[in-house]
């Protein structure tokens, strides 16, 4: 159904809860900047202006109960645009949640409504601008940082009545694709997600990786090791530890892959709060030597020629690299290397 023709841009509509009406922002016509407007889903009756002002208002977006609206506004210019919610009838009672210098906009609710998730450049106001997901109280209060991802900007936060953070495909926080995923679980809780791609992301070189878990021998144990191969190489790993109902936006861990990396030996922690994060990266050449793990009562030796060996924060902790590494085999955490 088209809402309308006008001589103007109509953005980002949104519908009510209901599902009666659409909310939207528009510079249609003589106005000049960008307001929020609304009107009914089907198309019928006219517009409602709900910010008739001079100050630029978007992207507006419904409470759970469909009393209010959460916009992001130029009213206080000299802060750029911050975050106000107003009457989703008649557009008053405003409220201002927050005055930071740095755009603060796309926001939305929580399905509570007692939460605004939104994206900022508040704390990277230098080119080029870096947005981070951040939260503030729908009453106002002080805001929380939720993503730490500097080399990404991260945007249009949006939970689902079951909510769910989107960790591949556009906007997915571990990459656009991947040519393979290793899931680490705590019972039947899932802690932790690695995907792993090859150089050049070709179709041929991911249908060509391959994951494997690497025995230590002892059935009686959780497979803590795991190995990924590729003929093309690998091009980049990207986990989330603390993957669960009570983390919204784990922190991103990027390894940066030494060059002619084709395998990499992944290590998960098999125990404690921990249990089934990962632990570890072990980058090699697959195609030259390989590896070989021996276990010898409580300990798991991995020998080889490792360029680099990570901990669990993506630190290189052997920037010289190494030829032995030693792990513990019942909780995978790294004993020694040399």
């Amino acid at each position: 159904t088209n809402t309308g023709a006008d001589t103007g841009a109509n953005q980002y509509p949104q519908y009510s809860p209901d599902g009666t009406k659409v909310a939207y922002h528009s510079n249609r016509g003589s106005i000049g900047n960008y307001e929020v407007f609304v009107k009914n889903a089907d198309g019928t009756g006219t517009e409602t202006n709900l910010t008739n002002n001079s100050a630029t208002d978007q992207y507006p977006h419904w409470s759970p109960d469909g009393s209010r609206m959460v916009i992001a506004s130029q009213r206080s210019p000299s802060v750029g645009y911050d975050l106000w919610t107003i009457n989703a009838a008649t557009g008053g009672s405003a409220l201002q949640l927050g005055s930071t210098v740095g755009t603060d906009w796309e926001p939305s609710y929580s399905p509570d409504g007692k939460t605004v998730y939104f994206a900022s450049v508040r704390d990277d106001v230098s080119a080029p601008l870096t947005y981070e997901i951040y939260s503030v109280s729908s009453a106002g209060g002080v805001e929380t940082r939720l993503t730490t991802d500097t080399d990404s900007s991260q945007e249009f936060p949006s939970l689902g009545p079951n909510w769910q953070t989107k960790l591949v495909g556009t906007y997915g926080r571990l990459g656009t694709g991947a040519a393979g995923f290793l899931f680490g679980q705590s019972g039947t809780t899932t802690t932790s997600v690695l995907t792993f791609d090859t150089v050049g992301a070709t179709l041929s070189g991911r249908a060509a990786a391959r994951v494997a878990a690497n025995s230590t021998g002892d059935t009686s144990l959780s497979n803590l090791f795991f190995t990924l191969t590729t003929t093309a190489g690998i091009s980049s790993i990207k986990y989330v530890n603390s993957f669960g109902a009570s983390t919204l936006f784990p922190s991103v861990v990027t390894v940066s892959i030494p060059s002619g990396t084709t395998g990499a030996l992944v290590t998960y922690s098999g125990a404690g709060a921990s249990a089934g994060q990962v632990v570890s990266i072990l980058p090699y050449a697959a195609n030259r030597s390989g590896i070989k793990t021996i276990r010898q009562g409580d300990t798991v030796t991995v020998t080889g020629s490792f360029p680099a060996l990570f901990d669990a924060t993506g630190k290189n902790v052997a920037p010289g690299g190494a030829k032995t590494v030693r792990y513990d085999a019942r909780t995978g955490a790294i004993r020694s290397f040399e």
